[in-house]
């Protein structure tokens, strides 16, 4: 079976990523098997070895170089742990290094280049990729969009001059996602350098998947970049953009209870936001074609991953646009992160605003991010959900972002997310078949425990 693409057609895909340390802790075959019987017909992977620390105590600041798995999320994803045990545990410290020897060459003269690696090159994903594909399963490796070195996501990030900045020149303090500005010719030739020496050590895979090609809107401060200098030489109209979104970011310092009545985010402001909003977009779109064509020009397919409607509003990322140049669009229906988005946006609103009714913002957050038909009660019900507790965003919610997607882009697949209850994950993978002609992508292995594979079985079946 093959994954559709917009050079030979369209078949649905059934993917699913598996970070590398699995098939290192469970081996090829093993994993392999799992993904045959379940009648998913693509993988995705990344181009590194684990390396597990022995401490288990502290946080990453008492770890130095290394993180946790699974994630912190800046804290909300403390509480998860892993379903599936890796090397036997279901909560490790670990850092990485280069599954491959950098091509030097390709890097020459660039600011970033992937760390090169003090351990013996292990070739297992070479191998992951051929017996894949000998079973008729397509093997994408999944990189970041612009977080060099770009190899996984707690890992690397820009330096001070490459950041995406507030319209006062700042950069955002302690942001969740470690994007630089997609304004930085560093970060770009960068991540084509590493694209392309990737499709060159790798020419058994069948693309290439990039995470984050926008700008992740986790924070509200996160909202109001890129006003990085470099993006001024790519847009005109720079500085009447910052002008405008200066002025947003100051109404929200002095909103009063009839703004929360607005139907949309966008329309609290008062003016319009589209110069500003275009610039966004623009910048998002120009840095994607760019990483596509390295991919397409191989042969290979080209995949972005985006956050669903009306977040994309903000992130910057046109679907219609996109699809232009990708051969798929991965939209993330990442049912635990959207309530924390929420309510991280409605705690700083009421930092801002103390004298705002909680109760009315939380009706107009919910109305304005589509999360479900009926609000919570407050802010704190909009917490990072539990591994037992269902995600607070309703089927209807799911689906309506689901359709605004297909709607403006073509080839939209969906990123269903294996964090939570069995039978929420039942019911959101339902959502996902049921709603997107595409077909879906399970994010992540780590938690697939049994329980939830038999519902995947079904599902694929």
């Amino acid at each position: 079976m093959r994954v559709w693409s917009a050079r030979d057609g369209f078949d649905m895909i059934r993917g699913v990523t598996i970070m590398p340390e699995y098939i290192q802790s469970e081996g090829v075959e093993e994993i392999l098997d799992r993904v045959q019987a379940a009648g998913l017909n693509a993988v995705a992977t990344s181009p590194y070895i684990m390396i597990p620390s022995e401490r288990m105590d502290g946080d990453e600041t008492q770890h130095g170089e290394f993180h946790r798995e699974p994630p912190v999320d800046a804290g909300s994803g403390k509480v998860r742990l892993l379903e599936r045990p890796l090397f036997g545990k279901r909560e490790l410290w670990f850092t990485i290094a280069p599954s491959f020897r950098p091509n030097d060459e390709l890097y020459e003269g660039l600011r970033y280049r992937p760390p090169v690696s003090e351990h013996v090159i292990d070739p297992f994903l070479n191998d992951f990729i051929a017996r894949a594909s000998g079973r008729g399963i397509d093997v994408y490796l999944q990189i970041q969009a612009a977080i060099p070195p770009s190899l996984r996501v707690q890992f690397g990030g820009p330096v001070e001059e490459d950041k995406a900045m507030l319209p006062d020149g700042a950069s955002l303090k302690n942001p969740l996602s470690k994007n630089a500005s997609l304004a930085s010719g560093e970060v770009l030739n960068y991540t084509r350098a590493l694209t392309e020496d990737l499709l060159q050590q790798y020419p058994g895979i069948h693309g290439v998947r990039f995470d984050w090609p926008e700008y992740p809107c986790y924070h509200l401060d996160a909202v109001f970049t890129d006003f990085n200098p470099q993006a001024a030489a790519l847009s005109v109209h720079f500085e009447e953009a910052r002008s405008v979104a200066a002025r947003f970011y100051r109404k929200l310092h002095e909103l009063t209870d009839q703004d929360l009545d607005a139907p949309n985010f966008c329309d609290v402001a008062d003016e319009s936001l589209d110069v500003w909003r275009t610039m966004k977009r623009d910048l998002v779109t120009r840095y994607n074609r760019s990483l596509c064509e390295v991919v397409r020009g191989h042969g290979k397919r080209a995949i972005l991953h985006a956050f669903p409607p009306p977040f994309s509003d903000l992130t910057g990322f046109d679907f219609a646009a996109n699809a232009e140049h990708a051969d798929g669009v991965g939209m993330k229906l990442y049912t635990m992160h959207l309530p924390m988005i929420l309510r991280n946006y409605g705690q700083q609103l009421l930092a801002w605003n103390p004298e705002l009714s909680e109760e009315r913002l939380v009706v107009a957050l919910n109305r304005w991010l589509d999360l479900a038909d009926e609000p919570l009660a407050s802010l704190d019900a909009y917490a990072y959900p539990r591994p037992e507790q269902p995600h607070p965003v309703s089927d209807a919610a799911q689906a309506r972002k689901i359709a605004a997607a297909s709607a403006a882009g073509e080839r939209v697949h969906i990123m269903t997310h294996t964090y939570g209850p069995v039978e929420d994950f039942a019911r959101r993978l339902r959502v996902a078949s049921a709603h997107c002609s595409g077909g879906f992508w399970i994010n992540r292995y780590a938690y697939l425990d049994d329980n939830k594979y038999v519902e995947l079985q079904t599902s694929c079946t």
